[in-house]
């Protein structure tokens, strides 16, 4: 896989982002079908959505500091550097 999709002037469109932006947005449009479908307020399954992809990155990211520990332990405040990569899905 090629880590830079695309490049936007300065701003690079990396795959990995690209495609869990994608996933997402595709799940979100399944959700609102068969939400519709079950008769539940489509609104608040939409605020939960997000709420599960926040705690998603969330979790990929402590899990990452967790594999990568020995990085970490000498560099608290890296655990906080997201823009440097470092999610496990």
């Amino acid at each position: 896989m090629h880590p830079i999709l695309i490049q936007l002037g300065s701003i690079p469109i990396h795959t990995y982002g690209f495609l869990i932006a994608i996933g997402f947005l595709v799940a979100i449009q399944v959700v609102k079908t068969l939400s519709t479908r079950a008769g539940l307020d489509v609104e608040k399954i939409l605020d939960l959505s997000f709420w599960c992809l926040a705690v998603g990155f969330v979790g990929a990211r402590v899990l990452f500091v967790i594999t990568r520990w020995d990085i970490f332990s000498n560099d608290l405040m890296g655990i906080f550097r997201i823009w440097e990569g470092g999610l496990v899905f």
